[in-house]
Parts: C-alpha cells; structure tokens; sequence
C-alpha cells in the first residue's frame, strides 16, 4: 500500500492505494519530504513510483484530520520527517500529525493578529535537536519538533520580528514571510513578501543563526553604497526605493538563487522588469542578471 497527502479547505487528508498482482506488494523504501518543494532542488519530484497513471484512480482515503477551524486558507504544504508530519493551519496554528494515522501529536498556536497566508514550516536539525521554524506575519518562530514548545533562546523569547533592522521606524514597515525559509547548516535564510507601494522596507535576503537567531549575514537586492551593482541603479532608487523579494529558491551546492519584483514607482519606470540574484550563503557574494 503506498499513501499519498492532499490539502483540503480546512483540513488535511492522506490518500492510499492497495498494490495490485498476484503477491504481496514490496515494502515501499523511506522516503521523507524535509522541505518545501520536497527537496533542496525544489522540484516537487519524488522517486516513489507506486501511485502511477495506472492506480490512482483507486485512491481511497485512509485519514482526515480537522482543523475545526472556520474561515481563512489552507495553503501550506506539508513536510514529512521520520513519520511525522508538520505543517501550518489557517489561523496561525503549527501542528505536527501522526504520519500514517493522522493522529495530532501537538499543536502551537501564535499569538498574532490579523490574517496571515502561509505555504509552510522549515525543519532543521544537527542529529540531537531538531527545530520547526514557522512564520506567521511578520514573526518568524523557532518550536521544538518533537514538543511544539517555543524555543525561549532563540531571537526574542522564541521568535524574531522581521520587520526589524531593514528600515526605521520598524513598526510602519510591512514584511510577511509566505513561503518558509531555507535551511543551510546552521542558517535558516529568509526573503519576505514586501508591499507594492511606500512605505515599503527593502527586498533583503537574510541569514539568521538558527540557534540563537543572531542575523548573521544580509544581502541588499539594492545594492548600498560600495557594493557590487551600486552603480546601475540611479541614486534616488538606489537610496530610497526597495525591492519586493518573492520565495527565495535554492539551487545547485552552497547558492540560494531568488527573483525580485519591480520596485514601486519611480523606479519601475528607470528599471523595470525581474532580477534574478545568486547569493553565496556563506560569502555573500553575488551574480546579477536581468529579463
């Protein structure tokens, strides 16, 4: 039997489907789903090969699990690790299933106002520990795996505000962080969704230590003063008009690459059109094209 997972309007439900022929079906290998997209190369592709075009119309459901929660979306992404599934309910809830049952495990619920749309958690660990880190809004929150309890060393008594240290003053800036962050080693590195019109904070991709939450490296998709590209932009654009960074997307060994929205005017008028950036995660080196 292998199983498969679908997101419904307010709840989840895991799909199986028996094995056909005449002898007993092969044990399926482990295959876990760690990260959105499934995989450092965000592909959304799986090497599983029992639910094919031949069987999937003899999908059944084996579990639902309810939010019991009324309005909003669903739209996260599950991710699977050792059996367990974790991922994010509309309102502002971070729960962790039971793989194979559907059984709750835990449940964290964020102490955040307004609505917030997210696609999911990130998952890292060091082979002792292992940390979920879900965003709500603007709020970034490290929870222990196996518990769901928040992580009190970690940024600012479990969480980080994002909006923090891109622009002055904080509370009037906008940043939500729709699809999670990718996890490198000990960094977990986050864009953010930014507003289409002033006030509006720049379009930073940043690293924050994923122990303490320290910042430990960010890079300007407008480049400062002194930096690589600095002397493309026009000044005023340059100094005053950020970037909108969309999801941030690996690619091949130790680069995070990430596209960029036109900025709001003027600048859409002096460089229009998408940048695409390739960022060393540990150098901050960077390449630079335009479409």
């Amino acid at each position: 039997m292998t199983k498969a997972f679908a997101s419904t309007a307010l709840g989840l439900s895991l799909f199986s489907v028996a094995a056909s022929g005449a002898g007993p079906a092969a044990p399926a290998p482990q295959l876990d789903w760690p990260v959105y997209g499934g995989q450092g190369a965000q592909d959304h592709y799986s090497t599983l090969s029992q639910i094919n075009r031949t069987n999937v119309k003899d999908l059944v459901v084996a579990w639902k699990y309810d939010t019991a929660e009324q309005g909003g979306d669903l739209e996260a992404t599950p991710i699977v690790v050792g059996n367990v599934l974790y991922t994010l309910t509309p309102s502002h809830g971070v729960i962790a299933l039971d793989a194979a049952s559907g059984k709750l495990l835990w449940k964290f619920e964020a102490d955040v106002p307004g609505f917030a749309r997210s696609r999911g958690v990130s998952y890292w660990t060091d082979g002792h520990e292992s940390r979920i880190f879900a965003a709500v809004r603007n709020e970034l929150f490290a929870l222990d795996a196996s518990t769901g309890k928040i992580i009190p060393g970690f940024g600012e008594n479990g969480h980080l505000d994002l909006r923090k240290g891109l622009r002055e003053p904080y509370q009037a800036q906008s940043v939500q962080l729709t699809t999670p962050g990718i996890v490198y080693k000990d960094l977990i590195i986050v864009g953010g969704q930014n507003p289409e019109t002033h006030p509006a904070p720049p379009g930073d991709i940043r690293a924050f230590d994923v122990r303490t939450g320290a910042l430990r490296w960010t890079f300007h998709t407008i480049p400062h003063p002194g930096e690589f590209g600095y002397d493309t932009w026009p000044k005023a654009t340059a100094s005053t008009v950020p970037a909108l960074l969309p999801p941030i997307l690996p690619c091949a060994g130790s680069r995070v690459s990430s596209p960029t929205r036109r900025s709001p005017p003027p600048s859409v008028r002096e460089r229009d059109g998408c940048l695409l950036s390739t960022v060393s995660v540990t150098r901050r080196l960077s390449r630079w094209c335009t479409t």
